[in-house]
């Protein structure tokens, strides 16, 4: 849609101690929320205030500047930088993260209450799974990135939670209300909410396409520098931001014509903190019990990505390529204990 002469302000407020950024729209300069435009963010402190401008596309997240970004997956600092990249993880996806929760149908009310879709549901005796997530052009399933896969946890298993996973972050644009706005009204404030098994569900700043915006996992100790070869030079992620406490991966390919991908919306991105003796929920060590279960990734040649794994990192393999559900998959450990599943694309 279209506005003329109408400055739209939508304060977004990150939960990185006293910084605000205001990103400010202007519709009567060409802009839609489906084209590349130019967002101006204020830095509000108590101190001091000031401005810049930068050129960014919607695709990419908005992420705060106490991050550095990377527009290239190298960084000498974390001795990749001589890792020669192949291109057999060049076409990869992160498709879902499994989670398996004492009940699927209150885990999925609450999904959909977020404006998510169950994308598909079965049932037996022994158990029930659903896929949801966000349809990015709203016509189904067809259209998201990335979903959730719940499953119902065995009866005979002990619930435990865990601290592997920090949160959640959906887009904070699932909640914009432009009448609100348009009326001069202070837009919601972003809120901090949790799923019937109780983990952390957050509003992030990012833009259309986005709505599954990122999943955010606990770092084990002193596994920076490993998680970055795993996922960056073994399992082919780019590095679009980090700092010494935190590192953010996602799927990018640089080359979109040569793709077999049919992407639509924005690759969630998977982002891994250190957390310190001020987090609830660390106690000094890592439990990712036994709700989260899985990353999975999609491939599109197993066979190539298996001996790109092989000669990077054989000792992460622990489960060697089966043929399961009518496709190919292998198991992989990160150096966090993380189990990642590489799938054969059909």
């Amino acid at each position: 849609f279209w506005l003329t002469n109408l400055v739209l302000v939508i304060v977004l407020t990150l939960d990185i101690g006293t910084i605000k950024y205001v990103v400010s729209f202007n519709p009567s300069k060409n802009v839609s929320f489906s084209t590349p435009h130019t967002i101006s963010f204020s830095r509000v402190t108590s101190r001091n205030r000031w401005q810049r401008s930068l050129q960014s596309r919607w695709k990419r997240s908005i992420i705060p500047q106490t991050i550095a970004l990377h527009d290239t997956p190298k960084d000498k600092e974390k001795g990749v930088d001589d890792i020669k990249r192949n291109d057999a993880m060049s076409d990869n996806q992160m498709t879902h993260a499994m989670l398996r929760v004492p009940s699927v149908n209150q885990t999925l009310s609450f999904w959909e209450e977020k404006g998510a879709i169950v994308h598909s549901y079965r049932r037996n005796t022994k158990s029930e799974t659903a896929f949801v997530g966000f349809a990015s052009d709203g016509k189904g399933a067809e259209g998201g990135f990335f979903s959730l896969e719940v499953t119902s946890l065995p009866k005979d298993e002990t619930p435990d939670i865990g601290n592997a996973v920090k949160y959640f972050g959906l887009s904070m644009l699932l909640n914009f209300d432009l009448k609100r706005t348009a009326a001069g009204l202070d837009p919601p404030a972003p809120t901090v909410d949790a799923d019937p098994n109780g983990l952390e569900v957050r509003y992030v700043a990012a833009g259309p396409g986005d709505s599954f915006s990122r999943i955010c996992l606990r770092l084990s100790n002193e596994s920076m520098d490993k998680t970055l070869y795993f996922y960056d030079a073994c399992l082919g992620m780019k590095v679009v931001a980090s700092d010494e406490k935190c590192v953010c991966f996602r799927y990018s390919p640089e080359d979109k014509e040569k793709s077999n991908l049919r992407r639509k919306g924005v690759a969630t991105t998977l982002v891994f903190e250190k957390s310190s003796d001020g987090d609830p929920n660390w106690d000094g060590s890592l439990n990712i019990g036994n709700y989260f279960d899985h990353l999975a990734i999609s491939t599109r040649d197993l066979a190539d990505a298996e001996m790109e794994i092989r000669e990077k990192l054989p000792d992460c393999i622990f489960m060697e390529p089966t043929k399961m559900f009518g496709t190919k998959i292998m198991g992989l450990k990160d150096p966090n204990g993380y189990k990642v599943y590489l799938v054969e694309r059909s």
